[in-house]
């Protein structure tokens, strides 16, 4: 089993755990398996990866967070949830008849899983609007990422190849916000996610990480790498930025305070020159 497979049996097993808890019944749609990285890990390009919370649900379900919620809650099971079913599906989702505990001793259906991973950002996809879209003129995270030279995308002219990751890899209905209490027992504070993240990083190899939002940059350094806890954050228009190198790590990693899924304060045009600035300070 190479080092890919290794980590989606890893984080399998820790989401049939957590099925098994009450206080993440409500939370963890059983159609989804885990996501560890959103973009294409097999390009030959120098690489960056985008560090965010956790996947979207958006990613497998219709459903809105109230709505998915009050589903499952005044049903008493998940058969009500609204899926993404092919082929309007982002990643491979668990088909009737399927188990979690099926990914386990199946290859072919981990191959397929992980095949999904890298082809998030192909042409026949819709990635979910909050990266961006392929073209110059795009905002979100991909704005960014053009002005910092990568790109979530294949058949542009970005230096890097851009692959999101997360702190913890498994979809939930509520927003991250809502959950972080019982987050913080399952993932942080034993050091599961710290673990997995740095398996992750080092299966991908990539060059720089870049931290999204004030939260992800508190988790990253609160419990995946303590040594960036006294970082220098400059100004840039609406946002701010720091630039360190991660002991933990051994790689340079940029935190952002703006949530590039909702930039306020940048147009297009001062995004991408936000990824201008951010890039001339990593190279300096």
């Amino acid at each position: 089993m190479d080092a890919t497979h290794s980590l989606l049996v890893e984080a399998v097993r820790k989401l049939i755990e957590l099925e098994g808890d009450h206080e993440w019944a409500d939370q963890l749609p059983r159609r989804c398996p885990p996501v560890l990285w959103f973009g294409n890990a097999a390009s030959s390009k120098p690489k960056v990866l985008t560090v965010g919370a956790n996947p979207s649900r958006k990613e497998f379900l219709w459903d809105s967070a109230a709505v998915a919620i009050e589903k499952v809650r005044s049903s008493g099971d998940q058969s009500h949830l609204s899926y993404r079913e092919p082929p309007d599906n982002r990643f491979r989702l668990l088909y009737p008849g399927e188990e979690m505990a099926d990914i386990l001793d199946s290859e072919h259906l981990q191959d397929q899983i992980i095949t999904s991973y890298n082809s998030y950002f192909a042409p026949t996809h819709k990635p979910y609007e909050w990266f961006g879209h392929n073209r110059d003129d795009t905002y979100n995270v991909e704005g960014f990422l053009r002005g910092f030279g990568a790109s979530y995308y294949d058949g542009n002219a970005a230096i890097l190849q851009a692959i999101h990751i997360d702190l913890f890899p498994f979809v939930t209905l509520d927003n991250f916000g809502q959950i972080k209490e019982i987050a913080d027992a399952a993932f942080f504070l034993d050091g599961w996610a710290q673990r997995l993240v740095g398996r992750i990083v080092k299966a991908l190899s990539p060059d720089i990480l870049i931290l999204f939002g004030k939260t992800n940059c508190r988790y990253f350094t609160t419990y995946i790498d303590t040594s960036l806890s006294n970082m220098e954050w400059k100004l840039f228009r609406s946002g701010r930025y720091f630039v360190d190198h991660s002991k933990y790590l051994d790689l340079p990693v940029v935190g952002l305070s703006t949530n590039l899924g909702n930039p306020k304060g940048f147009s297009a045009a001062t995004l991408k020159q936000f990824g201008e600035c951010v890039q001339k300070a990593v190279h300096k």
